[in-house]
């Protein structure tokens, strides 16, 4: 995990960014920017992914690691939290979730959507475990599990 900090801190320096801005890791693999917070201790590098669908984290998972990690059943949800949270505390000047609800939407609605749109086929975005442009994500379909 050392050889990991030490490549975050050359990427801070390279990319500009000051050493004390806090950085913020969003996954539910181990492939995701991030997870080298955890790929590698004891008790997780052994773990895969799926149920054994994929390489152990210790073989498979991103060594990049990061001041703070969010994990999820999948990156999407982890990463709706953080921007829930992020949106309570900060109280944006323009609540977007209210605006979502004054027109009678959820935020599964909104998410629905956006997955709507960049599943059309002039985007061809694909699930990334199914390879296929269906209505999921992480081969779970939206309905019922969003």
């Amino acid at each position: 995990q050392e050889e990991s900090i030490h490549a975050t801190q050359a990427l801070r320096r390279m990319a500009k960014v000051r050493a004390e801005v806090l950085t913020l890791g969003v996954g539910d693999g181990g492939n995701e920017v991030g997870m080298g917070k955890i790929a590698l201790l004891d008790n997780v590098a052994h773990l895969s992914p799926g149920d054994g669908d994929f390489a152990a984290l210790a073989v498979n998972g991103c060594h990049r690691t990061c001041d703070h990690l969010l994990l999820g059943t999948v990156s999407n949800w982890a990463g709706s939290a953080f921007e829930m949270a992020a949106h309570i505390i900060f109280q944006p000047a323009v609540d977007l979730v209210a605006a979502i609800r004054s027109r009678g939407l959820t935020l599964a609605d909104i998410e629905e959507e956006l997955l709507r749109a960049i599943n059309d086929d002039s985007v061809g975005a694909v699930d990334g475990v199914c390879q296929g442009m269906k209505h999921s994500v992480d081969s779970m379909p939206f309905h019922p599990y969003h």
